[in-house]
């Protein structure tokens, strides 16, 4: 056992301490070889890979210290996206479609429930419940496609029922992305207003892999499901 002169630390070895990592000074290495039976020239071998040891410095390698590392890089590299204390992963084409489809969903029911007590407390004309129908749709799809997102980062829908937000293709939060947003709000209430363009565009993603609704193509965002601790 050697100790170390510098922090007073017991070491089993003659290089280094174990304590704070400093060398061991040579001269308190125990000099056992004379007593011992090894011919000059394995002594001298020894001696020499000792040495060199003990004058060779060692590289303290720690996170600190290495260029060029960047968490969100390795991150992206396991196909996770970090988004302030929150983590990230993409998902499959159905739960993309099954995001965006829940949402319009939704605004159907809703927009339906509200022309209901309209016409129930005496919009009786056919034009007066249709405009009360494409206002409140269009409402709501404001508030769901844009204004939500916008100031919060988050789809209000598809983090309720999936567990799934809207980013970008660049894998950025979609607050503060106006023009992202308003071309999703276009493409997903204009051209479902009525439910037959509805379950045709639902039907075809059913029935094709590839097939794509307009409204992604265009805004340029997509859906990634939020990885809760512990998964």
């Amino acid at each position: 056992m050697t100790t170390c002169p510098h922090c007073k630390t017991l070491n089993n070895n003659f290089y280094y301490c174990k304590g704070c990592g400093r060398k061991i000074p040579h001269s308190l290495k125990p000099q056992t070889r004379k007593e011992s039976s090894k011919s000059d020239f394995t002594e001298e071998v020894i001696d020499i890979i000792e040495r060199s040891l003990l004058t060779s410095d060692v590289t303290m390698t720690n996170i600190s210290n290495i260029g060029g590392i960047s968490l969100d890089e390795i991150s992206k590299e396991e196909g996770i996206l970090l988004v302030g204390n929150e983590q990230w992963r993409d998902i499959s084409h159905k739960q993309q479609c099954a995001c965006f489809f829940g949402e319009i969903v939704c605004i159907y029911l809703i927009s339906a429930i509200i022309t209901m007590i309209g016409f129930i407390a005496g919009a009786n004309n056919i034009e007066m419940i249709f405009q009360l129908y494409a206002s409140v749709f269009l409402v709501l799809s404001l508030i769901i496609w844009f204004i939500v997102p916008y100031f919060s980062g988050f789809s209000l829908v598809s983090s309720l029922l999936y567990n799934c937000s809207m980013f970008t293709c660049d894998d950025e939060n979609m607050k503060n992305k106006p023009k992202n947003l308003f071309m999703m709000f276009l493409f997903s209430s204009v051209p479902y207003i009525f439910v037959v363009p509805f379950f045709y565009s639902l039907l075809k993603s059913r029935l094709s892999e590839d097939y794509r609704p307009i409204a992604f193509s265009i805004s340029g965002i997509k859906y990634l499901e939020k990885i809760e601790s512990g998964k």
